[in-house]
């Protein structure tokens, strides 16, 4: 029988430097979805609006919700290795010490066979154990994870940023030249205060979760709480990124997908173990 990939259902491309989930289709679908959306805003208001205009609502509206779109459905989301790709001695390979907090013994994963932390979860989309797993998102075809949940909120954010950029830009239209004048003006309103609410609602859902060192997961599963405060956990999962614990480039050249040992042991020591049933 042939050996689990060492990032289950992942894929990896451009030579090891972008990794996303098992759909890559419905990164395109979506892309067109914000491409058409955005084309729509060219034809109907940059006309009507200066050129300084022009170029702040292509930065607010086009330019920064698709990086933050690419960084989060094309970077590690925090994947831990496989029990064949740790070191013996790993920590997650066998049952935890008794620790103040934590009952004895961590959830354990039949797939990978290792020991999960606290709030880790098996994706059985991407075939993957996800540090600090919230949900896979079928729209940026990658897990939410430890390492991109912050760009994850920071992109709906700036989604709904952008409609809202929209609505006032047509608002302000509106009232200048009238909607007899400009119908196709009051649709694009409509549409774009329609179509900001989800990802604004979402948005703020996950930072809160953030802030309360939560996952969706955790959540709907009813499992242990973070034990880190609120600004604790704002300064590690939104303004910084803990070290990925694969390297997708290893596994495009050599076909091996795992980092130093250092920085397994280390990134080890920062996570609690999860003691949910």
């Amino acid at each position: 029988m042939d050996k689990p990939s060492p990032i289950g259902k992942n894929k990896v491309f451009c030579f090891g430097r972008f990794l996303t989930g098992p759909s890559p289709p419905s990164l395109i679908i979506c892309e067109i979805l914000l491409l058409g959306f955005n084309v729509a805003g060219i034809i109907i208001v940059f006309p009507l609006i200066p050129w300084w205009a022009i170029i702040l609502e292509v930065i607010v509206c086009l330019i920064f919700p698709h990086i933050l779109f690419y960084a989060t459905a094309c970077s590690d989301p925090g994947i831990i290795p496989r029990a064949e790709q740790l070191p013996p001695d790993h920590p997650y390979l066998r049952p935890p010490e008794p620790t103040v907090g934590n009952k004895i013994g961590g959830k354990y994963c039949r797939v990978c066979k290792i020991y999960r932390p606290l709030h880790a979860k098996h994706c059985y989309d991407c075939d993957n154990c996800v540090l600090f797993f919230d949900h896979h998102c079928g729209v940026v075809n990658n897990c939410i994870g430890a390492r991109n949940h912050g760009l994850f909120a920071w992109w709906l954010i700036s989604c709904s940023v952008g409609c809202l950029v929209y609505v006032a830009t047509c608002i302000v239209l509106l009232i200048k030249h009238g909607a007899m004048e400009h119908p196709a003006l009051l649709i694009f309103l409509v549409m774009c205060g329609a179509i900001s609410l989800p990802p604004l609602g979402f948005g703020f859902w996950n930072l809160m979760m953030i802030c309360r060192d939560r996952t969706t997961a955790s959540v709907v599963l009813k499992t242990e709480a973070g034990t880190r405060s609120c600004w604790a956990a704002i300064g590690s999962r939104l303004c910084s990124r803990i070290p990925s614990l694969i390297a997708p480039r290893n596994h495009y050249h050599r076909g091996c997908c795992f980092a130093s040992c250092d920085v397994l042991h280390a990134q080890h020591e920062k996570l609690p173990v999860d003691s949910s049933v």
